[in-house]
């Protein structure tokens, strides 16, 4: 669960995404690591409803969830520099491995 001090909203994660494009800062990393948490609750909604209607299809259906780590966001971020953290899709992904 992510505490109101830890929610940020999206000019705050754009600005850290500036910063981490150029050099990193414990203050942008922090804001980062907030951004991430942000999106750990939803992940876990759509990968319980995902796996609900998998083993409909399969029992044996294989699924997995991820959070972006550290790292790559940032080398992301660099490579993209257009990029706005606030507009990057791949934060969380909730998958099914194997399905039939």
């Amino acid at each position: 669960m992510v505490t109101d001090e830890q929610t940020i909203s999206k000019s705050q994660a754009d600005k850290a995404g500036k910063i981490l494009r150029n050099h990193v800062t414990d203050e942008a990393l922090q804001a980062l690591s907030n951004w991430r948490a942000m999106h750990a609750q939803p992940l876990s909604v759509a990968y319980k409803l995902l796996k609900q209607k998998a083993k409909i299809l399969n029992k044996g259906a294989i699924l997995s969830q991820r959070l972006k780590r550290t790292p790559s966001i940032t080398a992301k971020l660099q490579r993209y520099l257009e990029m706005k953290l606030s507009r990057m899709q791949d934060i969380g992904t909730a998958v099914p491995s194997k399905i039939c």
